[in-house]
């Protein structure tokens, strides 16, 4: 359960292993993330989901841009490290699972976000979300 996002060429739904390339895991960076997805799926149609494709240029690009500044915002207060609720185990009992996230990890990641959309607005290119 990975998705691999970075930049594409415009007919193919991977991105290029030639340019910036972010790894997201079932974990605790993409569940920290997911809210911030979710409000950028209702604005463009496109949800980045370890199992889908999206795929953002245009607007919907801008909007990607303007998404991670927002996760960036609102998560300048966090601690060192916290636990985040990745899944729930609901059978044979219920079980929360967290995962450790920790504030360098989540800035690394945007930081890679951002540079793989300013190198897509410097290409002209879509940034391209391909999950498995």
């Amino acid at each position: 359960m990975s998705l691999d996002i970075g930049i594409g060429d415009g007919t193919h739904p991977y991105p290029s292993t030639d340019e910036p390339l972010l790894q997201l895991n079932e974990g605790g960076l993409y569940s920290t993330l997911a809210p911030f997805f979710g409000r950028l799926a209702e604005e463009t149609g496109e949800w980045i989901d370890l199992y889908g494709d999206a795929s953002f240029d245009g607007r919907k690009l801008a909007a990607l841009k303007r998404t991670i500044a927002e996760a960036r915002a609102a998560n300048q207060t966090r601690p060192d490290s916290w636990d985040v609720h990745v899944n729930t185990r609901i059978t044979p009992i219920v079980k929360k699972n967290y995962a450790q996230l920790t504030k360098v990890e989540l800035i690394d990641c945007l930081d890679m976000f951002d540079r793989i959309i300013a190198r897509a607005e410097a290409l002209g290119q879509p940034v391209v979300c391909f999950g498995d």
